[in-house]
């Protein structure tokens, strides 16, 4: 009887945040789903990564990110950066989805940059710092994004691998609505010791 108590209090339990949290077994299930989904879509590898010179616009939640890319995109056009066959866009992420609510999560939409750029009024100017890092490089579909990044992270730890105290972040290959399967080409990155 206190087992079934105990369960009863950890299905109730919310984050700090305002996240409601799974009950266990389900939660257990559904990372090795998500780790072995990863394994069969896409490569893993550990890398040491040159710093990333960025041009971003901070966002909070993920309704409204699409009109930063497009704000990102007009700033770069002024630029004529976007002419660049190295031309990048992604996302930084401060906080999880496991333990934020989507509409709190923190993040930066930003353009990839050859070399460093002064602010003004539409970007901020940001690096990204070299070092060690998990990379998956992986196609999906945008709405297998949650279950690509649980998967990684579940990956990391059962791989011995810890994050450093930085966010991870992903960097886009292609736009997806001109994929014939509306398809994402990506790399997601972990920060890792």
């Amino acid at each position: 009887m206190y087992y079934n108590n105990e369960i009863s209090k950890i299905r109730q339990i919310k984050s700090n945040i305002g996240q409601l949290l799974k009950p266990f077994h389900d939660y257990i299930c559904e990372m090795e789903n998500n780790k072995n989904w990863i394994l069969t879509q896409g490569s893993i590898s550990i890398k040491n990564s040159a710093e990333k010179h960025l041009a971003t616009i901070y966002h909070i939640g993920d309704k409204g990110i699409e009109e930063k890319f497009g704000q990102l995109i007009q700033w770069a056009n002024k630029k004529r950066l976007t002419n660049n066959s190295n031309f990048k866009m992604g996302t930084i992420y401060y906080d999880s989805y496991k333990m934020t609510s989507a509409d709190k999560v923190r993040k930066n939409a930003f353009f990839l940059l050859e070399s460093p750029v002064k602010k003004d009024n539409t970007i901020i100017p940001k690096s990204i710092p070299s070092g060690k890092f998990i990379i998956a490089n992986i196609e999906l579909s945008v709405e297998e994004f949650s279950k690509a990044w649980r998967g990684l992270f579940n990956w990391m730890n059962e791989n011995g691998f810890s994050k450093r105290d930085a966010p991870a972040f992903e960097i886009y290959h292609n736009n997806f609505n001109d994929h014939p399967e509306k398809k994402c080409l990506v790399d997601l990155f972990i920060p890792i010791m």
